[in-house]
């Protein structure tokens, strides 16, 4: 029987019964932050958990930006490819960022707490 390494999702992400998980989501939520969420926690000696949490809202926040704003782009007209075309940075975004919250979204509830 294949070794199960973790809820669906899991793909191409490490264990958490691995050593060196708490490294990698310090290191990955990290990598994933803007330079101020990362400096907050830092600050705060947050855990994981928390630092995953205070991600989790920046992301979803972000989202709804990126979604407003292009509802805005298509209530104007603009649509199809001429809204692939103008907002492609905005769209790759939406994309990176929807990815990030499915990745946090499979490892936050294994985030550790200290």
């Amino acid at each position: 029987m294949p070794e199960q390494r973790g809820p669906r999702g899991w793909e191409g992400l490490p264990s958490p019964d691995e050593p060196g998980w708490a490294g990698w989501c310090r290191h990955w939520l990290a990598a994933h932050s803007p330079t101020t969420l990362v400096q907050e926690a830092t600050a705060r000696r947050a855990s994981p958990r928390s630092h995953g949490r205070a991600l989790w809202r920046h992301l979803t926040d972000r989202r709804e930006v990126l979604e407003h704003h292009l509802a805005q782009e298509q209530a104007d007209g603009v649509s199809g490819r001429a809204l692939e075309v103008r907002e492609a940075d905005h769209l790759q975004e939406l994309d990176e960022v929807v990815d990030l919250l499915r990745i946090l979204e499979t490892i936050g509830p294994h985030l550790p707490e200290r």
